[in-house]
C-alpha cells in the first residue's frame, strides 16, 4: 500500500487498512500479514497504530557477484517427499521463520501444499541424505531469484547460496535470500558471496469477523 505524498496525513492509509483487513477478514482469512524495511519509521507508526504486531526480524542479503562452477552435491528434488517435508517441519529454522517463506516481499504459510507446488517448480535445493542434511526454498521473479527458506548444515547451506549464484547467472538474474535476523544462516551467506542488504520487519495482525446484525 502506498499513498501519494500530496495527499498523506490524511488518515488514508488507516482508513484502507480498516477495509482491506475488514474485506479480507469475509472471505475467511485468520490473519494478516505484510512487511516493511526496519528504516521505513512512517510504515511502523502506521503498522503500531492499526493493530499489527512484530512477528519476526529478517536479514536481507545479496549477490550480483556471478559465478562459473556450480559446486557439487546439490540436489533439486522433482517428487514430494514425505521424508523431506517431515524433516523440515522438524528443524529450529522452521520455527524460527513463523513457519513461513518469502519471495522477497511476501511472507506465505509453508505448509505441504506450498512445499509441493515449490518441488513442482524446482524451487527446492537439498544436501545429504537420510533424508538430508539441509533443504533451501527459492522462487523467481522479475529477473531474480530469492532464497526464502533455507535450514540445516551451515557450510551446506553456504553451497546452496553458490549454486543459486551460478544458477542466477546463468540467466543473468539477480540473488538474494532472506533468513531471520542473527542466526547462523547469516553468516553461512556471507562465506557464499552474499553481502547484507537491509533488515525487514515482517508484522501480523490476527483477523476477527463480526457478521452484521439484520
Amino acid at each position: 500500500m502506498r499513498i501519494h505524498p500530496s495527499y498523506r496525513g490524511n488518515g488514508l492509509a488507516g482508513r484502507l487498512n480498516k477495509a482491506l483487513t475488514r474485506y479480507v477478514a469475509q472471505q475467511g482469512a485468520t490473519v494478516a500479514r505484510l512487511c516493511t524495511g526496519s528504516s521505513n519509521h512512517a510504515s511502523r507508526r502506521h503498522l503500531d497504530k492499526t493493530g499489527f504486531k512484530l512477528s519476526q526480524k529478517f536479514q536481507r542479503l545479496q549477490s550480483d557477484r556471478p559465478l562459473r562452477n556450480p559446486p557439487r552435491g546439490i540436489k533439486r528434488p522433482r517428487k514430494f517427499n514425505p521424508l523431506v517435508w517431515r524433516w523440515i517441519t522438524s528443524r529450529p529454522e522452521f520455527e524460527k521463520s513463523h513457519q513461513t517463506f518469502s519471495d522477497g516481499w511476501t511472507w506465505y504459510p509453508l505448509d505441504s501444499k506450498a512445499f509441493t507446488r515449490l518441488v513442482s517448480q524446482r524451487g527446492v535445493i537439498c544436501t545429504g541424505s537420510a533424508p538430508i542434511s539441509s533443504c533451501s526454498l527459492f522462487s523467481r521473479e522479475e529477473g531474480r531469484i530469492t532464497l526464502g527458506f533455507t535450514a540445516g548444515n551451515p557450510e551446506e547451506i553456504s553451497l546452496h547460496g553458490k549454486y543459486l549464484r551460478n544458477v542466477a547467472a546463468k540467466r543473468g538474474e539477480r540473488v538474494r535470500a532472506l533468513v531471520p535476523k542473527g542466526t547462523r544462516l547469516v553468516r553461512a551467506l556471507e562465506s557464499a558471496g552474499f553481502e547484507k542488504s537491509g533488515t525487514i520487519l515482517v508484522y501480523e495482525k490476527q483477523l476477527t469477523f463480526k457478521a452484521q446484525k439484520p
